[in-house]
């Protein structure tokens, strides 16, 4: 979640599981599900600009109490760069699925844990204060979207 500021208004769009993008030809990838142990030593793929360091700590921190063995930790400037480097077999990151489309790039799967719960909301956050009709009906539209869902 963003941090709290009155200028900003937040709204939680939905709320998905956390799991792990993997190489597709990995002996991980054949499983169904993933647990801590099944990622000991892997390397693991961050952003430079991690948007949330408290989730990254939040992550790591349950599953090395639920016994995952750090491996290495690699950074990359993009989403899309992070998914290369997974799909070339460099290592696993963490991701909801909708962040793992299927086939781009190829090579790449979403696999969910087992044994943990992570789950990870995508939050809209706009300035209140925005004159921006677009912003405006953006907003109205994500709130008819929630309240559809409930």
């Amino acid at each position: 979640m963003p941090p709290s500021d009155e200028r900003l208004g937040v709204l939680t769009l939905e709320t998905g599981p956390m799991g792990v993008a993997l190489p597709s030809g990995s002996r991980l990838a054949k499983l169904a599900a993933i647990s801590p142990l099944d990622l000991n030593g892997q390397a693991l793929i961050w952003l430079q600009r991690d948007g949330d360091p408290d989730v990254r700590e939040r992550v790591l921190g349950l599953l090395v109490d639920e016994g995952m063995i750090l491996g290495p930790h690699r950074w990359s400037p993009s989403i899309a760069t992070t998914m290369s480097l997974v799909a070339a077999g460099l290592g696993v990151s963490f991701k909801t699925p909708h962040q793992v489309v299927p086939g781009d790039p190829p090579g790449v799967v979403w696999r969910p844990f087992v044994g943990v719960s992570l789950p990870m909301p995508t939050v809209l956050v706009w300035l209140r204060n925005g004159a921006s009709p677009l912003t405006t009906q953006l907003v109205a539209h994500a709130r008819w979207y929630v309240a559809k869902k409930l």
